[in-house]
């Protein structure tokens, strides 16, 4: 199942734009993660979705797994920022650039 965390924040943000709709899609993947009670947690550009949302998941859900999977340049600090953040809560984090700048997460 898919779980867009921009459309989600989108949609309860005015006009669609802003950041209001954050916390509500951090909301609403608890919800489903409640309801559904997934094993595997795949986080595919979840920039929306917080550690803490991760944390709350795993209490609720002791044998869930976390993956994250990141396709952007590692020449973007944003992008290197946000693989060590995921870092901290994932079990496995996949990259696709390869290179010099992957030896930095290995």
């Amino acid at each position: 199942m898919s779980f867009s965390d921009r459309d989600v924040a989108r949609e309860a943000g005015k006009w669609g734009i802003g950041r209001a709709g954050d916390s509500h899609a951090n909301r609403r993947l608890i919800k489903l993660c409640t309801n559904f009670r997934p094993e595997l947690l795949v986080l595919f550009h979840a920039d929306k979705i917080e550690n803490d949302t991760i944390r709350t998941l795993r209490r609720m859900l002791p044998a869930l797994r976390v993956c994250v999977i990141n396709i952007d340049a590692l020449f973007l600090d944003e992008n290197v920022a946000r693989i060590h953040r995921f870092a901290e809560v994932a079990d496995t984090t996949f990259i696709t650039t390869a290179g010099e700048r992957l030896d930095d997460f290995v």
